[in-house]
């Protein structure tokens, strides 16, 4: 049976294809191919129809493939880890936190085209339109329960600025504790949770949603100033190449994370940080207090000190920070 895949992948090159060309690429009647793409709007994606000359995607696609993710990677983590690609799912770490539930997920991961519901810190909403950008969760192993994760997406913002800064992206800084911007915008995010017992053995999800490439109309839905990798690089990269970077890195902090601790990745943080020095405020609720930041400690915890010269640091959950406007 013919999926909705195929048909994108037909029309992913934005060139008009006649009907006829359609049905006899996938083996199916023209009723059948029309059928699919009216479902494409369900994804978010305009199929425009020329009179006598067929359908065409009004924007390109870029559309991730295992194989080409897998040519990014070396031997040993193409044999070592398990990669699944999705078109559409609620969410991509949720997925994988209901697979943890059920069993082992240490060295899978869910990659997705587009997340009905993805979600960023605090329960936030994270845009996730269809083919544009990139999400994926990586889930791993630890021993150690909950304390020896602390730091971790410091670690990981970390890795995902030097997997963009391969690719020529310039002006990246991370926020604490778990954003990647691009002079002044929102690039990347990072989301942790666990599943398992807090104080031993435990698996972790790291989900992660970057920007790629937004449409115009795309920003006029955003709750906040945000960029992609499209504007801040001479030429964009594939998105397999992107994902196969990401994953790369991603397997090597957590593989590491739990013998080093932030140790090993401290010193790139602090120098990345967009907030050094800087007055701002600290948000717990609806309170906020005004502050002036440091630096990440040794477990990840940030410096901040008060109007009165007393010093605090910083742990996540429920606090954010902000720079004054």
């Amino acid at each position: 049976m013919m999926a909705l895949h195929d048909v994108l992948t037909t029309l992913a090159d934005g060139q008009l294809h006649s009907g006829q060309e359609l049905a006899d690429r996938l083996g199916v009647s023209r009723t059948a191919v029309w059928k699919q793409l009216q479902k494409l709007d369900e994804y978010g994606l305009s199929v425009e129809a020329v009179k006598g000359r067929g359908y065409r995607l009004r924007c390109p696609l870029d559309l991730l493939s295992l194989e080409g993710v897998r040519r990014g990677l070396k031997a040993d983590l193409v044999d070592s880890l398990n990669l699944t690609l999705v078109d559409v799912i609620d969410s991509t770490n949720l997925a994988l936190m209901q697979r943890g539930r059920e069993g082992s997920i240490h060295g899978q991961v869910i990659m997705a085209e587009m997340q009905r519901h993805g979600r960023g810190r605090r329960g936030r909403a994270w845009a996730s339109p269809f083919g544009r950008h990139l999400y994926l969760s990586m889930g791993w192993q630890f021993h150690s329960g909950a304390q020896a994760l602390e730091g971790l997406s410091l670690a990981i913002g970390v890795a995902i600025q030097e997997v963009l800064q391969s690719f020529g992206a310039e002006g990246i800084g991370l926020k604490w504790p778990n954003d990647i911007y691009a002079h002044g915008a929102k690039l990347a995010g990072i989301l942790i949770e666990v599943v398992g017992d807090l104080s031993g053995e435990c698996q972790v999800v790291v989900g992660c949603g970057l920007n790629i490439n937004f449409l115009p109309e795309e920003r006029e839905y955003l709750d906040q100033h945000a960029t992609c990798l499209n504007d801040i690089v001479s030429s964009l990269p594939q998105r397999d190449m992107v994902a196969a970077g990401l994953i790369t890195r991603l397997a090597d902090v957590l593989s590491r994370y739990e013998s080093e601790g932030f140790a090993s990745w401290r010193d790139r943080w602090n120098k990345a940080h967009l907030f050094s020095g800087q007055p701002g405020w600290v948000l717990r609720g609806m309170a906020q207090e005004s502050v002036v930041f440091g630096d990440a400690g040794p477990d990840g915890a940030l410096l901040v000190e008060h109007e009165d010269g007393r010093q605090e640091w910083l742990h996540g959950g429920e606090v954010s920070v902000r720079l004054e406007v």
